[in-house]
Protein backbone atom coordinates (compact mmCIF):
# COMPACT_ATOMS: atom_id res chain seq x y z
CA UNK A 1 0.00 0.00 0.00
CA UNK A 2 1.13 3.62 -0.71
CA UNK A 3 1.70 5.64 2.43
CA UNK A 4 -0.31 8.80 2.83
CA UNK A 5 1.28 11.86 4.27
CA UNK A 6 -0.49 13.84 7.02
CA UNK A 7 0.65 16.98 8.61
CA UNK A 8 -0.15 17.66 12.28
CA UNK A 9 -0.93 21.06 13.62
CA UNK A 10 2.53 21.32 14.97
CA UNK A 11 5.46 19.16 14.62
CA UNK A 12 7.34 17.27 11.96
CA UNK A 13 5.83 15.37 9.02
CA UNK A 14 4.53 12.04 10.15
CA UNK A 15 4.29 9.14 7.80
CA UNK A 16 1.60 6.63 8.57
CA UNK A 17 1.02 3.37 6.85
CA UNK A 18 -2.42 2.15 5.90
CA UNK A 19 -3.29 -1.44 6.59
CA UNK A 20 -2.77 -3.71 3.55
CA UNK A 21 -5.90 -5.16 2.02
CA UNK A 22 -6.35 -8.88 2.24
CA UNK A 23 -4.65 -10.84 -0.53
CA UNK A 24 -7.09 -12.71 -2.84
CA UNK A 25 -5.76 -15.64 -4.82
CA UNK A 26 -6.38 -15.44 -8.53
CA UNK A 27 -8.22 -18.32 -10.04
CA UNK A 28 -5.95 -20.69 -11.97
CA UNK A 29 -6.69 -22.75 -15.07
CA UNK A 30 -8.76 -25.07 -12.88
CA UNK A 31 -12.01 -24.05 -11.27
CA UNK A 32 -10.57 -24.22 -7.70
CA UNK A 33 -12.20 -22.01 -5.06
CA UNK A 34 -10.23 -18.77 -4.29
CA UNK A 35 -8.05 -18.72 -1.11
CA UNK A 36 -7.97 -15.66 1.14
CA UNK A 37 -4.55 -14.80 2.59
CA UNK A 38 -4.42 -13.61 6.22
CA UNK A 39 -2.99 -10.06 6.83
CA UNK A 40 0.53 -9.94 8.29
CA UNK A 41 2.04 -7.41 10.61
CA UNK A 42 4.88 -6.66 8.30
CA UNK A 43 4.76 -3.32 6.48
CA UNK A 44 6.31 -4.75 3.35
CA UNK A 45 4.20 -5.91 0.41
CA UNK A 46 3.29 -9.54 0.12
CA UNK A 47 2.52 -10.93 -3.35
CA UNK A 48 0.40 -14.04 -3.54
CA UNK A 49 1.90 -17.01 -5.29
CA UNK A 50 -0.50 -18.21 -8.00
CA UNK A 51 -1.24 -21.89 -8.14
CA UNK A 52 -0.45 -23.40 -11.55
CA UNK A 53 -2.07 -26.55 -12.74
CA UNK A 54 -0.57 -28.55 -15.57
CA UNK A 55 -3.21 -29.73 -18.05
CA UNK A 56 -3.35 -33.48 -18.61
CA UNK A 57 -1.89 -34.64 -21.93
CA UNK A 58 -4.45 -35.32 -24.62
CA UNK A 59 -5.07 -38.88 -25.63
CA UNK A 60 -4.44 -39.81 -29.23
CA UNK A 61 -7.63 -40.78 -31.12
CA UNK A 62 -5.74 -42.45 -33.96
CA UNK A 63 -6.52 -46.17 -34.07
CA UNK A 64 -3.54 -48.47 -33.95
CA UNK A 65 -2.57 -50.05 -37.25
CA UNK A 66 -3.88 -53.62 -37.59
CA UNK A 67 -1.32 -56.27 -37.32
CA UNK A 68 -1.43 -59.00 -39.93
CA UNK A 69 -0.32 -62.35 -38.77
CA UNK A 70 1.29 -64.48 -41.38
CA UNK A 71 0.26 -68.11 -41.31
CA UNK A 72 2.84 -70.46 -42.50
CA UNK A 73 1.67 -73.25 -44.75
CA UNK A 74 2.64 -76.73 -43.69
CA UNK A 75 5.10 -78.32 -46.04
CA UNK A 76 3.49 -80.63 -48.57
CA UNK A 77 4.54 -84.18 -48.36
CA UNK A 78 5.33 -86.05 -51.51
CA UNK A 79 3.45 -89.38 -51.52
CA UNK A 80 5.80 -92.23 -51.58
CA UNK A 81 5.07 -95.08 -53.88
CA UNK A 82 4.76 -98.39 -52.16
CA UNK A 83 6.31 -101.35 -53.83
CA UNK A 84 3.72 -103.49 -55.53
CA UNK A 85 3.92 -107.22 -55.60
CA UNK A 86 3.15 -108.71 -59.01
CA UNK A 87 0.05 -110.90 -59.00
CA UNK A 88 0.55 -114.52 -59.94
CA UNK A 89 -0.58 -115.20 -63.48
CA UNK A 90 -3.56 -117.53 -63.92
CA UNK A 91 -3.21 -120.48 -66.22
CA UNK A 92 -5.23 -120.10 -69.44
CA UNK A 93 -8.65 -121.72 -69.32
CA UNK A 94 -9.87 -123.78 -72.20
CA UNK A 95 -13.59 -123.75 -73.08
CA UNK A 96 -15.22 -126.99 -74.09
CA UNK A 97 -16.23 -127.15 -77.74
CA UNK A 98 -19.80 -126.11 -78.48
CA UNK A 99 -21.81 -128.82 -80.13
CA UNK A 100 -24.25 -127.75 -82.84
CA UNK A 101 -27.90 -127.70 -81.75
CA UNK A 102 -30.18 -130.22 -83.34
CA UNK A 103 -33.38 -128.33 -82.44
CA UNK A 104 -35.16 -126.56 -85.32
CA UNK A 105 -34.97 -122.75 -85.35
CA UNK A 106 -38.22 -120.95 -84.35
CA UNK A 107 -40.21 -119.57 -87.22
CA UNK A 108 -40.53 -115.78 -87.44
CA UNK A 109 -43.93 -114.38 -86.48
CA UNK A 110 -46.28 -113.88 -89.40
CA UNK A 111 -46.37 -110.39 -90.78
CA UNK A 112 -49.69 -108.59 -90.67
CA UNK A 113 -51.08 -107.72 -94.02
CA UNK A 114 -53.44 -104.84 -94.64
CA UNK A 115 -57.03 -105.94 -95.16
CA UNK A 116 -58.26 -106.00 -98.72
CA UNK A 117 -60.49 -103.05 -99.68
CA UNK A 118 -63.33 -103.59 -102.09
CA UNK A 119 -65.50 -100.74 -103.42
CA UNK A 120 -68.61 -100.93 -105.57
CA UNK A 121 -70.24 -97.74 -107.03
CA UNK A 122 -73.14 -97.52 -109.45
CA UNK A 123 -72.74 -95.55 -112.63
CA UNK A 124 -74.49 -92.18 -112.66
CA UNK A 125 -78.28 -92.55 -112.96
CA UNK A 126 -80.88 -89.82 -113.52
CA UNK A 127 -83.80 -90.05 -111.05
CA UNK A 128 -85.08 -86.60 -112.02
CA UNK A 129 -84.35 -83.84 -114.50
CA UNK A 130 -81.20 -81.94 -113.60
CA UNK A 131 -80.07 -84.50 -110.96
CA UNK A 132 -77.77 -87.55 -111.09
CA UNK A 133 -77.02 -90.04 -108.30
CA UNK A 134 -74.37 -92.74 -107.67
CA UNK A 135 -74.51 -94.80 -104.40
CA UNK A 136 -71.37 -96.68 -103.24
CA UNK A 137 -70.58 -99.54 -100.83
CA UNK A 138 -67.12 -100.41 -99.46
CA UNK A 139 -65.89 -103.47 -97.53
CA UNK A 140 -62.52 -103.36 -95.65
CA UNK A 141 -61.89 -106.69 -93.95
CA UNK A 142 -65.07 -107.24 -91.94
CA UNK A 143 -66.07 -103.56 -91.83
CA UNK A 144 -68.75 -102.05 -94.13
CA UNK A 145 -69.14 -98.42 -95.28
CA UNK A 146 -71.80 -96.70 -97.44
CA UNK A 147 -71.83 -93.38 -99.33
CA UNK A 148 -74.28 -91.25 -101.35
CA UNK A 149 -73.14 -89.05 -104.25
CA UNK A 150 -75.13 -86.51 -106.26
CA UNK A 151 -74.47 -84.21 -109.21
CA UNK A 152 -76.96 -81.44 -110.15
CA UNK A 153 -77.50 -78.19 -112.02
CA UNK A 154 -76.38 -74.81 -110.65
CA UNK A 155 -78.71 -73.49 -107.93
CA UNK A 156 -80.35 -76.83 -107.20
CA UNK A 157 -80.79 -77.80 -103.51
CA UNK A 158 -81.54 -81.40 -102.49
CA UNK A 159 -81.55 -83.68 -99.43
CA UNK A 160 -79.89 -87.12 -99.72
CA UNK A 161 -80.48 -90.39 -97.83
CA UNK A 162 -78.25 -93.51 -97.81
CA UNK A 163 -78.86 -96.93 -96.16
CA UNK A 164 -77.64 -100.54 -96.21
CA UNK A 165 -80.22 -102.58 -98.04
CA UNK A 166 -80.93 -106.25 -98.69
CA UNK A 167 -82.17 -106.23 -102.27
CA UNK A 168 -82.99 -109.96 -102.31
CA UNK A 169 -85.47 -109.74 -99.44
CA UNK A 170 -86.34 -106.10 -100.18
CA UNK A 171 -85.69 -104.83 -96.66
CA UNK A 172 -83.66 -102.10 -95.01
CA UNK A 173 -80.80 -103.48 -92.87
CA UNK A 174 -79.73 -100.22 -91.18
CA UNK A 175 -81.46 -96.95 -90.42
CA UNK A 176 -81.10 -94.32 -93.19
CA UNK A 177 -78.37 -91.68 -92.81
CA UNK A 178 -79.23 -88.26 -94.29
CA UNK A 179 -77.51 -85.11 -95.51
CA UNK A 180 -79.60 -81.97 -95.88
CA UNK A 181 -79.41 -78.92 -98.14
CA UNK A 182 -76.83 -80.16 -100.65
CA UNK A 183 -76.13 -77.25 -103.05
CA UNK A 184 -74.42 -77.15 -106.44
CA UNK A 185 -72.40 -74.00 -107.12
CA UNK A 186 -71.27 -74.89 -110.65
CA UNK A 187 -72.07 -77.39 -113.42
CA UNK A 188 -70.74 -80.86 -112.73
CA UNK A 189 -70.06 -80.26 -109.02
CA UNK A 190 -70.37 -83.49 -106.96
CA UNK A 191 -71.77 -83.44 -103.43
CA UNK A 192 -70.86 -86.41 -101.17
CA UNK A 193 -72.69 -87.78 -98.11
CA UNK A 194 -70.48 -90.34 -96.31
CA UNK A 195 -68.51 -92.63 -95.87
CA UNK A 196 -70.59 -93.98 -92.96
CA UNK A 197 -69.69 -97.23 -91.20
CA UNK A 198 -72.64 -99.57 -90.61
CA UNK A 199 -73.03 -102.86 -88.74
CA UNK A 200 -74.64 -105.92 -90.33
CA UNK A 201 -74.25 -109.70 -90.10
CA UNK A 202 -71.98 -111.18 -92.75
CA UNK A 203 -72.48 -114.14 -95.02
CA UNK A 204 -74.80 -112.56 -97.60
CA UNK A 205 -74.59 -109.75 -100.17
CA UNK A 206 -75.82 -106.21 -99.46
CA UNK A 207 -76.18 -103.00 -101.44
CA UNK A 208 -76.21 -99.28 -100.61
CA UNK A 209 -79.51 -97.63 -101.52
CA UNK A 210 -79.64 -93.86 -102.14
CA UNK A 211 -82.80 -91.71 -102.12
CA UNK A 212 -83.38 -87.98 -102.56
CA UNK A 213 -85.87 -85.10 -102.26
CA UNK A 214 -85.97 -81.41 -103.04
CA UNK A 215 -84.86 -79.36 -100.06
CA UNK A 216 -87.94 -78.09 -98.20
CA UNK A 217 -90.22 -80.98 -99.12
CA UNK A 218 -91.13 -83.84 -96.77
CA UNK A 219 -91.01 -87.11 -98.76
CA UNK A 220 -87.93 -88.95 -100.10
CA UNK A 221 -88.53 -90.59 -103.43
CA UNK A 222 -86.78 -92.66 -106.06
CA UNK A 223 -83.97 -94.97 -105.22
CA UNK A 224 -80.69 -96.08 -106.78
CA UNK A 225 -78.81 -99.20 -105.63
CA UNK A 226 -75.06 -99.91 -105.67
CA UNK A 227 -73.52 -103.21 -106.79
CA UNK A 228 -73.74 -106.11 -104.28
CA UNK A 229 -70.86 -106.89 -101.92
CA UNK A 230 -70.63 -109.65 -99.29
CA UNK A 231 -68.18 -110.43 -96.49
Amino acid sequence: PTPTETRAAEGPLVTASEPAPPDVAEPGPTAAPPTTAKPTKKSSKTSPTPTRTTPAPKKSTRAPAPTVSKTSKPPTKTPQQQPTTPKPSKPPTTKPPVEPSTEPEPEPPPTKTAPVERVGCRSWTVPSKGLQMSPCIKVVGDRVFIQARARGTVGMRVDLSIELYDSRTDRTVTSPLRCHDMRFAYEGEIEVCGWYEVQAPGGQPYVARERWKVNGTSTFGGGAESPELSW
